[in-house]
């Protein structure tokens, strides 16, 4: 399997990448240092927004703390915006060097974020003071995040907050760390350092390998095999301070199991032997280390290799497989965390807007998802939000009239938690977006997870628009990131999208897609309009705000996105925005799959016995189910015994979760000959 493909299909990719176009594995290169981030708000003038005038006699001073010093570039990375008119720079001084910064693109809207690079040979181990100043009139706005904001969304930081950011209105003489134009206020400076430099750890944990269906040349369907030994081998680079550990595993399940696998063993240069026997799958892992932050091991392949015994040729000589579908499960790095399906915020809100009946006499999910869709978008208009600003909490929302797009997203994704379908919130932005020279903003929707398609698929519920999209020849609803490629195709083919200012004539349409809009019977016949929104994408990590009501961005929506918590996408054309952290080009991180069932069937020594060992990823997991020859569900557990009949024999399986809902069907189907024992021993090969 090309390496791609195994860190696509792998378990997990923690603290490694494979950067867009490249073919080697590395650690990840990115460090980012702030302490604003739980408490951080949008910049913007009469939003409910607090920053510093940084001019005349008033300086800013902030303390960073950085644990690796040594990085290949160093950034310095601030919310705010030189004053109306104001022309002189900004002057920020590292640890004693100055840097100046003035602002290229002073035409544009005040506002935003701007990146400062300066030689990271400034910065030291621990404690690392920046002091911000300007000599003009008007000088520079820097914004603050308040303690209040940054305790309620990260408790762990409630010493720390407030301490790192000070005010002089004495040209640095005195320090206050009252801030503020009142000098009342406490926080911190909107000011984190971005630093390009190898993570001293990272690990790959490789795809699931069916040695019994490699070794036998059927996929999931093959007799008991001894496994006797395994070997992996990676090809690699491993500068000077670097360093690449190989290790093993084997289980009795199809997709990892503690219950059901064995421990790591690792890999130094020589065989191990299986972890227990019976165990017909391994998996390997690599790990990545460094002590140079300048400095990454790189792998471009690794190599399972096993010796494997076959058994003789048995009865399953009269077995010929006809049909079968087994389920390739993604797994997602991010630690996706659910909320429980019977939470009682969600029950009560199940039960309060009747949410059973807008879903009766769906014929699919996916009509099921629409409704409710269309319901939320009816429930309110389109009106920016006045104090105090809605929670995280569909109760909240659906109770008032003013309400944007992130409240619809919020109130949709709530709606489908409650009637048992999984959802999640994302959105999409151009930095600084102009269609026909006047600006536009952002978006905020929902993805629900589709058992019908077995991928997650956007909706948009909000009022004004109260759609989804499918591709033209298909008929397949797309999802976020679906929608983010065809957006890059149309509107950054030649060059990636800009992290200053993105523009247009005009937005454009896409014969490849139709629009789906509100509770119409079918997707509109013409060319989709694909809006400039879809540039750089983020997504909440978790969906669980009622069991856990923080961390969540502060009055997010309208303006901007500061919080560092979310989950952001990049590929060659979206680079990463220097304010986040914590970013992805996997795929499978994004795109991951639930509600599935992975199978492998093993043939048993008696004849015509066959035992099925499931896997499966599915939140609110209940059972597997399981239909032998068309016959009624049943409950299974993960081990089932099938006895085959002469004749056509057929095995077909789903999960249910504890609200009911029923996940996708694998199957599988034979035809199964008796045989005698002297035509088995014609077919007999001896061991391989």
């Amino acid at each position: 399997m090309p390496l791609r493909d195994a860190y696509e299909l792998g378990l997990s990719a923690c603290g490694v990448h494979m950067p867009p176009g490249s073919s080697s594995l590395v650690l990840y290169d990115r460090t980012l240092v702030e302490d604003d981030g739980p408490g951080a708000r949008p910049f913007s003038v009469g939003w409910p927004t607090c920053w510093e005038t940084v001019g005349g006699g008033t300086r800013a001073r902030k303390i960073l703390y950085v644990d690796r010093p040594k990085a290949r570039k160093a950034k310095i990375v601030l919310s705010g915006t030189p004053a109306r008119g104001e022309d002189r720079p900004l002057v920020v001084a590292v640890n004693g060097r100055k840097v100046t910064y003035s602002w290229p693109h002073r035409k544009l809207e005040p506002g935003g974020w701007h990146a400062i690079e300066f030689p990271a040979r400034w910065l030291r181990k621990g404690r690392n003071t920046l002091v911000f100043s300007c000599d003009g009139p008007g000088g520079w706005w820097l914004s603050i995040a308040s303690k209040a904001d940054i305790v309620a969304n990260a408790p762990d930081r409630k010493r720390t907050a407030g301490t790192r950011s000070e005010r002089s209105t004495d040209g640095g003489r005195t320090w206050s760390t009252g801030l503020g134009p009142d000098g009342l206020l406490r926080g911190e400076y909107m000011v984190r350092l971005n630093l390009e430099q190898y993570r001293e750890q990272g690990e790959l944990i490789g795809p699931v390998i069916d040695l019994a269906a490699e070794a036998c040349g059927n996929q999931g369907l093959a007799p008991q095999v001894a496994v006797q030994s395994l070997h992996v081998t990676a090809k690699a680079r491993t500068p000077r301070g670097t360093a690449v550990e190989l290790a093993v595993r084997t289980g009795a399940s199809p997709l990892y199991n503690a219950a059901h696998w064995g421990a790591w063993r690792t890999c130094k240069g020589r065989a191990v032997q299986p972890s227990a026997g019976g165990h017909r799958f391994a998996q390997w892992r690599v790990v990545l280390r460094t002590r140079d932050a300048a400095a990454t091991p790189s792998v471009t392949g690794v190599a399972l290799e096993a010796r494997v015994a076959v058994p003789k040729a048995g009865w399953w000589t009269g077995i010929s497989a006809i049909d079968a579908h087994n389920e390739t499960i993604r797994f997602t790095s991010t630690g996706f965390q659910y909320e429980e399906c019977d939470h009682p915020r969600l029950r009560a809100l199940r039960r309060k807007y009747k949410l059973d009946k807008v879903v009766a006499g769906a014929r699919d999910d996916l009509e099921a998802i629409r409704r409710l869709r269309d319901w939320v978008a009816h429930e309110f208009c389109w009106a920016p939000p006045g104090q105090p600003y809605p929670t995280w909490d569909a109760h909240d929302i659906l109770g008032r009239k003013d309400n944007m797009c992130v409240q619809s997203a919020i109130a949709l994704m709530q709606c489908a938690l409650a009637v048992g379908l999984q959802a999640r919130f994302t959105f999409g932005i151009f930095p600084r977006p102009t269609v026909g020279g006047k600006g536009t903003g952002g978006h905020e929707v929902t993805e629900v997870w589709s058992n019908q398609f077995g991928k997650w698929v956007y909706m948009d519920a909000t009022s004004t628009r109260n759609e989804c999209f499918v591709y033209r020849t298909t008929g397949v609803p797309l999802s976020m990131l679906q929608m983010h490629d065809e957006t890059v195709r149309l509107y950054a083919a030649r060059n990636p999208v800009s992290l200053v200012a993105n523009a247009t004539r005009a937005e454009k349409t896409t014969a490849r897609l139709k629009v789906w809009k509100g509770r119409s019977a079918g997707p509109a016949a013409g060319p989709a309009l694909v809006r400039f929104r879809w540039g750089l994408v983020h997504w909440m990590p978790r969906n669980n705000f009622y069991a856990e009501p923080r961390p969540v961005p502060i009055a997010q929506g309208r303006i901007g996105w500061s919080w560092t918590g979310y989950l952001v996408w990049w590929d060659d054309r979206t680079p990463r925005q220097p304010r986040f952290g914590n970013y992805t080009s996997r795929r499978s991180d994004i795109e991951w799959t639930i509600n599935q069932v992975r199978w492998a069937a093993t043939l048993g020594k008696e004849p015509g016995t066959v035992q099925l060992r499931l896997g499966t990823v599915t939140p609110d997991f209940d059972t597997f189910l399981v239909s032998v020859d068309g016959e009624e569900w049943i409950a299974s557990g993960d081990t089932v015994q099938w006895q085959l009949q002469p004749g056509r024999n057929r095995i077909a399986m789903r999960v249910e979760t504890r609200a009911g809902i029923l996940g996708r069907k694998s199957w599988i189907e034979v035809h199964y000959r008796p045989t005698t024992r002297r035509s088995r021993r014609r077919g007999r090969r001896g061991d391989s």
